[in-house]
Parts: C-alpha cells; structure tokens; sequence
C-alpha cells in the first residue's frame, strides 16, 4: 500500500511538472511575439543602427477618365550607406517602390532611393539625411500622376530637406524636380480621392 502510494505521489509530481514546463513554454512564445511586434514598428540592429518601419498603402484615383491604382512601398535597405544624423544616432537608408497600374496594365515600376535624387540634394550633407517617405501630390492642374518623395532627418522628419516630385506619364515615363510647398493627399482608405476633379 505504501509503495502504491508512493507512485502515485510519483505520478501527481509528474504532471505538475510537465504543466509546470509547458506554461513556462507558452509564457516565453507570448513574450516572443510581443517583442516581434515592437520591433516590427522600431528595429534595431545588432550593430545599433535603427530601421524606420517598412510600410506600404495602395490607392486609387481617375487621370484622363481611366481609373488608376498606385501602391508605394518603403522598407529599409542593410545595403545602402548608413545614414548618420546630427545628433549621431544611425539609421538604415530606404528605398521607395513606386507601382502604377490602369485596369490590369501595369504604366509605371520603379524602386528609388537617395541616389536617385542626388542632383537634388547634393547642396545638402546627404550622409546626415534619409529618403523617410513618398506621397501622392495633390496636382489638379497636371495630366500626370504627382508623387512626392521626402528626403529627411530620420530623426526629425517634420523638418523635410528636400520634396522630390515625381511626375509619371500615362506611357510609363518620368520626370524629377524640386517642389516647395507640395499639397499631399492624406492615406486613408476613407479619404479617397474623388475621381470627377481629374475627368
């Protein structure tokens, strides 16, 4: 009887080690993927140099009567150089995709990066600043698709160095220049524009 006892003493022991162990499994994944979250908005690297977060939005809008979908995709690049900014803190550059399509034809792919503008920004310390963004430009007036893309303080990017415009043409070609003060169209899904101000 006592030997009986004994194992299921044994037994009981057993299993509240196995639940002990699986809880402890189950806490470390919870743990593990809040942290994957948090970095997914702000990444560092194991040389300390952050990542602004990649993102991505699609939109649509009508030029000439046709119906136009852009997607512009901004992820950063461990390739490019490391930018450094006043205050010393380092980040990796991004680049910029920027896709275009009418109905099912795709007008425009190309990916940018600071290079890219770089006979734009060569009066500026270039090594301090990154390409933090791109928006569409609110440009009635223009039979192109305007974007905008910001080259910035990663830091401080309020405070935009340089408004690149990118004018796409319905035959897929493009243009750049400086813009001052350009009119940028708010991403969000209920803020569409409204297709009858581009017919």
């Amino acid at each position: 009887m006592k030997q009986t006892h004994n194992l299921y003493g044994w037994a009981i022991a057993f299993s509240l080690l196995c639940l002990t162990a699986c809880g402890g499994k189950e806490k470390e994944k919870t743990t593990t993927d809040s942290l994957n979250s948090e970095i997914s908005t702000v990444s560092e690297d194991f040389d300390g140099i952050l990542s602004l977060p990649a993102v991505s939005f699609t939109d649509t809008l009508t030029i000439d009567g046709k119906i136009h979908q852009y997607t512009i995709d901004i992820s950063p690049v461990d390739t490019l150089p490391v930018v450094i900014n006043g205050d010393g803190v380092k980040y990796h550059d991004n680049c910029i995709r920027l896709f275009v399509t009418q109905a099912k034809d795709t007008v425009f792919d190309h990916t940018f990066t600071k290079e890219s503008f770089a006979p734009y920004i060569k009066d500026i310390n270039n090594e301090q600043v990154a390409l933090v963004n791109c928006r569409y430009n609110i440009n009635a007036d223009s039979p192109a698709l305007s974007f905008v893309a910001y080259v910035a303080d990663p830091d401080d990017n309020i405070e935009v160095k340089r408004n690149i415009e990118i004018r796409v043409l319905s035959d897929g070609k493009f243009s750049l220049q400086l813009i001052d003060d350009p009119e940028m169209e708010p991403v969000a899904s209920s803020n569409r524009l409204n297709p009858e101000r581009y017919e």
